[in-house]
């Protein structure tokens, strides 16, 4: 249809770097079905940005460990990133606000960018041995992992919800 087929001519255009077509295609259909399947009632651009973004996120793996580990810091400073899919994901959240209010925007790009502190943390501390008056921390680190927050505000885009009205209604 036509989310597949706007997804697929922009991903056609993408510096790959070191990412395999087997991948890129499974992370490709991963964001169309997302996109199209679970936010089908959002515009059609905020689909094809969702798809894009779910693509994108669903690709970063151990392969871009290294490079990923500097992402908020570049992101934050404006400077390039070290893996041309961290630098579309960087402008992916840049253009968040084009299809959400910028309540919306903003809580999709704060938790993105959590969420990535996050996986760095988790690969930085793998086997550290957790002290029993620490069990919080499992919760804690649970609430930082993953971009659930970012997914649920994907459903409010701003072609059809003009104002945050519906957020207050359905947030936390």
């Amino acid at each position: 249809g036509p989310l597949e087929r706007r997804v697929r001519e922009i991903v056609q255009n993408w510096e790959r770097a070191d990412i395999s077509s087997a991948r890129l295609e499974a992370s490709l259909m991963t964001g169309i079905n997302m996109g199209g399947l679970a936010y089908a009632h959002t515009h059609l651009n905020t689909q094809v940005y969702i798809a894009l973004f779910t693509l994108l996120t669903v690709s970063f793996d151990d392969q871009l460990a290294s490079a990923g580990a500097e992402f908020t810091a570049r992101f934050h400073a404006g400077l390039p990133q070290l893996h041309p899919f961290l630098q579309l994901f960087a402008e992916m959240l840049r253009t968040a606000g084009e299809h959400f209010l910028p309540f919306a925007a903003r809580a999709i790009v704060n938790n993105a960018l959590t969420s990535m502190d996050q996986n760095v943390f988790d690969r930085e501390s793998k086997g550290m041995p957790l002290h029993t008056a620490a069990q919080q921390y499992v919760e804690w680190k649970r609430m930082r992992n993953g971009m659930a927050e970012t997914f649920a505000f994907f459903v409010w885009d701003r072609y059809s919800f003009s104002n945050i009205f519906a957020y207050v209604q359905a947030i936390p």
